[in-house]
């Protein structure tokens, strides 16, 4: 299965062609929190962009053309109108206004005092696990959504799966969930340097 965005946007996450405008509004509202820093610096960057949009096929009304721009700008070291400073903490900043726009839109509806998961994904799970108990089939799912959704709702539907980060060990058995942009739960380990993943059941049993 091939998830777009669009497979969240039921439960409330913004689509990537309207993420920016939902950013915009969220922290007009003061909804950033502490965050605000980063969504001030994410916005400055993009009214820094719309010096080279007259002579680029950039669109900086996209999540994923912005984020772009600003990975190039780090490598380059050069954004219009931006310090140094700026330019290197364009990505951390663009990362976290991600999570909390995500985190403020995204809602999981609560039944009888838990936690379940939202439409489409409540059925979804349902799919998959008739595929893998009544008609046998390995289910591999790649996702371009950082939220976790797809995650918790495998979770409460009992589902093992793996992310099939390097330092994972993913039996042939678990479900395959293919985070392609990444996922709210990961993390570089400061020691080895890889990707590594906060399991959500961790999470959850530590609440």
């Amino acid at each position: 299965f091939i998830l777009g965005a669009g497979a969240s946007h039921q439960a409330g996450a913004p689509l990537m062609s309207d993420f920016l405008d939902v950013a915009r509004r969220l922290y007009a509202s003061g909804e950033g929190g502490d965050t605000k820093p980063s969504f001030e610096l994410v916005f400055k960057g993009i009214n820094a962009l719309q010096n080279v949009h007259s002579k680029s096929m950039l669109d900086i009304h996209n999540l994923e053309s912005v984020f772009a721009a600003f990975e190039m700008a780090g490598i380059l070291g050069k954004c219009p109108g931006l310090t140094p400073q700026e330019i290197e903490q364009l990505v951390p900043a663009i990362s976290k206004m991600i999570a909390k726009t995500v985190e403020v839109t995204l809602q999981l509806p609560v039944a009888q005092g838990r936690i379940v998961p939202p439409a489409p994904y409540d059925s979804f799970v349902r799919l998959v696990v008739h595929l893998r108990e009544k008609v046998r089939k390995t289910v591999a799912v790649l996702t371009f959504n950082y939220d976790l959704a797809i995650d918790h709702a495998f979770y409460c539907g009992g589902l093992p799966f793996g992310y099939h980060l390097p330092r994972e060990r993913c039996p042939q058995s678990d479900t395959s969930l293919l985070k392609l942009h990444g996922s709210m739960n990961w993390a570089i380990c400061s020691k080895c340097g890889e990707v590594v993943a906060w399991p959500l059941g961790d999470f959850l049993r530590a609440v």
